[in-house]
């Protein structure tokens, strides 16, 4: 795999049952890169997602991360994931995930959700992650927020601090499933600005997102998805304003 991709997918299928839901996925993702992956509800945009850091099990195809096999063909011919729980876990570790519900603990502070992994998986000391963990909710500014309890924060303020927990392992890519589209629409220019300035700092991202302005202004690749299929990808200003496939060009009529 060529040193400047972190992530290679190749001819990745997922069903559930009789459904179809990837059909054959080929994508490389760069280092130090923000892809946007939109596209129709229903397309495999969250699933795909979900396939790269295996919190689903492809059906078939290979996934490679920083050179190393996380799914594929196992010595009998059988797709398998290639790694233990324990390794697996270190994976999920460096390619953090950023979901659309939040997926906080709400009987843990806002300020012991960012640090819980640094205590279980780095077993950093409490004093150092607890100061780390106000640092990256002050990066997300949501600081003022760190003793309370999820349920007493905004869809927005929930948002931030999933971002602030994704950041605490120092991952090397992260992936944010439709970040925005449980917020009221007040709340998601504040999130929005607030992806934006991590994209700035030149981690590597993959938004899969309904925010087509967002994906135009930020992403260094579009990839648009639709039945389980990629149907085109490209620079934003070449595939928002001249897609080459009738299907992407049908879309982006219709949403923008």
């Amino acid at each position: 795999m060529p040193l400047d991709n972190i992530i290679e997918v190749k001819d990745l299928h997922k069903s559930f049952k009789d459904l179809v839901v990837l059909d054959g996925i080929d994508l490389s993702f760069k280092r130090n890169s923000v892809y946007a992956i939109i596209g129709p509800s229903g397309s495999g945009k969250s699933t795909f997602l979900r396939c790269l850091n295996l919190l689903e099990t492809p059906t078939s195809g290979e996934v490679t991360f920083e050179g190393k096999k996380l799914f594929g063909l196992n010595s009998k011919g059988k797709p398998e994931i290639s790694l233990g729980s324990k390794d697996l876990c270190a994976v999920r570790s460096k390619m953090a995930m950023v979901f659309q519900s939040f997926n906080l603990f709400n009987n843990y502070t806002v300020l012991d959700n960012v640090i819980l992994s640094l205590l279980d998986l780095k077993k950093m000391p409490k004093e150092q992650a607890k100061e780390k963990g106000l640092a990256l909710l002050a990066q997300v500014g949501v600081k003022e927020k760190a003793g309370e309890y999820p349920i007493k924060l905004s869809g927005g303020q929930k948002q931030r601090v999933a971002i602030a927990r994704a950041l605490a392992n120092e991952p090397d890519v992260i992936l944010l499933d439709e970040p925005t589209s449980a917020l009221d629409p007040e709340m998601v220019k504040g999130v929005l600005g607030v992806i934006k300035s991590l994209a700035e700092t030149g981690i590597s991202m993959i938004i899969v997102t309904h925010e087509m302005a967002f994906a135009r202004d930020v992403a260094d690749e579009v990839v648009f998805m639709d039945g389980g299929h990629v149907v085109e990808k490209g620079k934003p200003t070449d595939l928002f304003s001249h897609p080459q496939n009738q299907r992407t060009k049908d879309f982006i009529d219709a949403v923008l």
